[in-house]
């Protein structure tokens, strides 16, 4: 009998979402089709559930199925909440479980073994929150050739690169997602076969109480309308009148309820993407339907202002040469979409009036972000040839030079013990101190997030100077970074300052 031959083994994008989880193979398409069909992309929703009663972890839609019961501890929010101090350990746990299930997954569907692959994570990922997520893929036996921040992930996930020739493009990414929008903008640099993709600057959406605009936001204004009565959805019945044949606790089947309640609201907005209504059965009330409407959504789930503002704040914010005080609507050469919110025509909506929108099908917009991945990790490891690109996995340090902006004295994907200098000269500056901001981020616009602290530092006079003295002070700044710690020294090396003294920082990277 003949054997079968072994399919070759793969590589792999993961896009570890607060919601689902997706992972996607690399798969080359024809030049004519830029974005591939997403048969054989697997997803998963991102929950774990551990059994404290009968023990054991489950993953995905069967954990979703037992987290009423009592005894039984939930884990969601894992993209979030991966270095959360309360259950550290059980959720990096948590995390290695649900990517051990969907690489299981993955591989059985696509026969074929796993053998490396690339997360993406959000830039504000911290290097502790990176090291914690390549952690717990190698716990789970996934090998990761690297990290990409999910706007990079989405440009290659779309191919732009392939659709310019030389030169350079603006490239705003709206990224709507459960836990929140995020709008950045992105410089795609392209010379021969080398491409480079540049943060100018990023935006989240918040409502007026600071709290973030998402899927989960867009949920729970659906409660509580529910809740008052005014959509049109069966009421709840109360614990005490379940079946008499049912031996649920009273407590267990309340919590039931509300994740049916939870799971049809969620359900039912999906479909609104593609209708204006939608009928739907709910299981507390099987011989009545609910229904939900387009209005409904844009009557009580809007946060129109709130996202429109963050898309304004990016486009603002981005800076370059050629607008060194923002840029307008009109020099933005494309807009990609990602995330599963980004089906709703109500969200797509406020992105239309950019001059162009990048189209895509079937789906194609939740797995953007994961086939990026897979497309990073095939060049990463030689699979796909013509393109030289390397992600910024780590991010920059320096100091801050202006009311927005700071100066990068490392450089992205800097390895530890990485050693840098820069001379700063002030002309004419007779005073006795300054204050050295350090930063870390991936853009050089300066956001407060991204300081790590800032020191008030003594200067240092030449013989004889007086206030009337003309003094242009150099200042030299170098910058060690040793592991999560960063090391810093500054020393005034003036002319006429015989023997400076140096002063040094020792910071604590995020």
């Amino acid at each position: 009998m003949a054997r079968i031959a072994e399919r070759p083994p793969i590589v792999i994008g993961v896009d570890l979402g607060n919601a689902s989880c997706r992972m996607a193979p690399w798969r080359n398409v024809n030049s004519h089709s830029p974005t591939p069909d997403t048969m054989g992309f697997r997803s998963c929703p991102a929950v774990v559930a551990r059994d404290h009663e009968e023990g054991g972890w489950l993953a995905g839609a069967s954990a979703l199925e037992i987290a009423y019961r009592d005894g039984v501890e939930l884990f969601d929010h894992l993209k979030d909440g991966i270095l959360q101090e309360r259950g550290a350990n059980a959720r990096k746990t948590a995390v290695q479980r649900l990517l051990s299930k969907l690489k299981f997954d993955l591989q059985a569907e696509c026969a074929a073994r796993v053998i490396d692959a690339v997360l993406s994570v959000p830039y504000s990922y911290t290097l502790k929150q990176r090291r914690a997520l390549r952690n717990a893929c190698s716990l789970a036996g996934l090998p990761v050739a690297g990290l990409i921040n999910e706007p990079e992930a989405a440009v290659l996930g779309y191919r732009i690169d392939e659709q310019i020739e030389e030169g350079s493009e603006r490239i705003l990414v709206f990224d709507a997602g459960a836990t929140r929008c995020t709008a950045s903008v992105v410089r795609l640099s392209k010379q021969g076969a080398y491409i480079d993709i540049e943060l100018l600057s990023e935006a989240h959406a918040v409502t007026e109480e600071g709290e973030p605009v998402g899927g989960d936001r867009i949920d729970a204004r659906l409660l509580e309308m529910f809740e008052r009565g005014r959509l049109q959805i069966p009421p709840l019945p109360s614990p005490e009148a379940q079946a008499a044949g049912d031996q649920m606790d009273p407590v267990e089947y309340e919590r039931w309820l509300r994740q049916q309640l939870r799971r049809v609201l969620r359900e039912a907005r999906h479909q609104l993407s593609g209708e204006t209504s939608f009928e739907f059965s709910v299981p507390w009330a099987e011989e009545s339907l609910g229904r939900l409407t387009r209005d409904h959504l844009e009557r009580w789930a809007s946060f129109d202002t709130e996202i429109t503002a963050a898309i304004q704040m990016a486009v603002q914010g981005a800076r370059d040469r050629d607008a060194p005080n923002g840029l307008r609507n009109d020099q933005i050469d494309r807009v990609l979409i990602t995330g599963g919110l980004n089906r709703s025509p109500l969200i797509r909506r406020l992105v239309d009036h950019f001059p162009h929108v990048e189209p895509c099908e079937d789906g194609f917009e939740e797995y953007a972000v994961a086939y990026g991945a897979a497309r990073c990790a095939a060049i990463l490891t030689g699979r796909c040839e013509g393109v030289v690109f390397r992600p910024r996995e780590t991010p920059a340090f320096g100091i801050r030079t202006g009311i927005d902006t700071f100066d990068k004295v490392i450089p992205e994907n800097a390895p530890p013990g990485f050693k840098a200098k820069k001379v700063y000269t002030l002309p004419n500056r007779y005073a006795d101190r300054m204050v050295l901001e350090v930063c870390q981020g991936f853009s050089r616009r300066f956001q407060d997030e991204l300081s790590l602290g800032a020191k008030e530092l003594p200067l240092q006079f030449p013989e004889g100077a007086g206030k009337g003295t003309y003094l242009e002070r150099e200042i030299h700044v170098e910058m060690d970074l040793a592991d999560t710690r960063l090391l810093v020294t500054v020393t005034d090396r003036t002319k006429g300052i015989s023997q400076p003294v140096p002063d040094r920082l020792e910071l604590e990277v995020r």
